[in-house]
């Protein structure tokens, strides 16, 4: 098995079809990239990899987790924030909230969350603008 296995993915917008039924196994170990044109489908199939947009058909793996069945799993070993233009991962919730969702999807005790982000607003000298939009 793959770290990365990919069979017949396919997302489609409307009637234009951003990633076309892509095959791809990623040995475990390996160092890959994405590359192409824009428009290749690139930013949607790391976005379907990371459970970002649902696929219209196919599936796909990362790590042994199944994007559809497993995506709290899939979450939890990716890292993708994406900045393109001004769509942000969670652009209607807090710096606060966005830091607190983080915290349980990685399992921090739920008895520390509120200290440690509080610790690290604090040490980032954004503890003022917890409240504000992330987006």
């Amino acid at each position: 098995m793959g770290e990365v296995e990919i069979e017949n993915l396919t997302k489609t917008f409307g009637n234009i079809t951003a990633v076309d039924h892509i095959e791809l196994n990623v040995p475990e170990g390996s160092i890959f990239g994405l590359l192409g044109p824009n428009g290749a489908g690139k930013s949607t199939t790391t976005r379907l990899l990371c459970t970002l947009l649902r696929p219209d058909e196919g599936t796909a793996s990362v790590g042994g987790y199944d994007i559809l069945a497993e995506p709290v799993n899939v979450r939890q070993i990716t890292g993708v924030l994406p900045e393109e233009g001004n769509h942000t991962l969670y652009p209607t919730m807090t710096t606060y909230e966005n830091l607190e969702y983080f915290a349980k999807l990685y399992g921090v005790p739920a008895s520390e969350i509120s200290s440690r982000i509080e610790e690290l607003l604090t040490f980032m000298e954004l503890w003022d603008r917890k409240d504000d939009k992330a987006g």
